[in-house]
This record gives C-alpha cells, structure tokens and sequence, in this order.
C-alpha cells in the first residue's frame, strides 16, 4: 500500500504535535521545580529571619536584665518584658516553618537554653527586687560561673 502525500503530511504533522507536546511536558516540569526551589529558598530565608530575629530578642531579654541587675532602674525592663512575650511567638513560627533536619536539631537545642535563660534572669530580678544589688549579683556570679 502506498502512502500518498496526504498521509505522509498528517504523520509529520502528527509527529511534530508529539514532539511539541513532548518538549511542553519537559518545559512544565522544569517550571515546576523551579517554581518548588522558589518556594523552597524563601522558606529558608524566613526561617533564617525568624532565628535572627529569635537571636536578637534573647539578646534585648539579657540586656535588659543586666541593665536592670545594675542599675536598679526598671526602664531597662522594658526591653526584657517585650523579649519575654514575644519570643514564645517566634519558637511557634520557626516550629512551623522548619522543615529540615538540621534546621530542627538547631531549633530543639535552643529551646532549653532560651528556658533557662528565662529561669535564671527571673531568678536574679527577683533577688534584686527583694534582697536588693548584693544578692542578685551573688546568684549572677554564681550562675555565670558554672
């Protein structure tokens, strides 16, 4: 049987459709991922904002303990109270957005330490409130020492 050149077009037409379909589903896939590492990137940058950001509040919460300790002027508290509330938000978002192992493994080992950084500097201004300078500087020489 013959082909005739109709036939013979509609096959080529045929096969550059497939080919074309061919290449689109390859360029979707492509995109696809991109798109997912995209999404992926940013993830990873707001987890890094929120631990630099979690970072930062620990810092403010022992400068304003240690201002305190010092001084005695409850000004320097504002900063550890505004840490204080609003740490626990950035353990819940990072618990959230942390996906990777390691990312977690980091996560889990600061918790503790930002608990007992908590413990310890409520400690040490409760002794300053109610003992006064001399006993919260005894309990904070004694903590840091250990």
């Amino acid at each position: 049987m013959r082909t005739t050149l109709q036939s013979k077009v509609a096959i080529g037409f045929v096969l550059a459709g497939l080919g074309l379909v061919f290449i689109l589903v390859v360029q979707i896939r492509y995109i696809t991922g991109l798109l997912n590492d995209a999404a992926e990137v940013e993830r990873t940058h707001a987890v890094k904002r929120h631990f630099d950001r979690l970072f930062s509040l620990v810092k403010d919460l022992e400068r304003g303990h240690r201002g305190y300790l010092i001084s005695g002027d409850p000004m320097y508290l504002e900063p550890y109270y505004a840490a204080e509330e609003a740490i626990p938000q950035e353990i819940k978002t990072l618990e959230q957005l942390v996906k990777d192992p390691a990312q977690d493994r980091r996560l889990l080992a600061v918790q503790p330490l930002i608990e007992q950084e908590f413990a310890f500097s409520k400690e040490s201004i409760r002794l300053r409130n109610e003992k006064g300078p001399a006993a919260a500087a005894e309990f904070f020489n004694r903590g840091r020492a250990c």
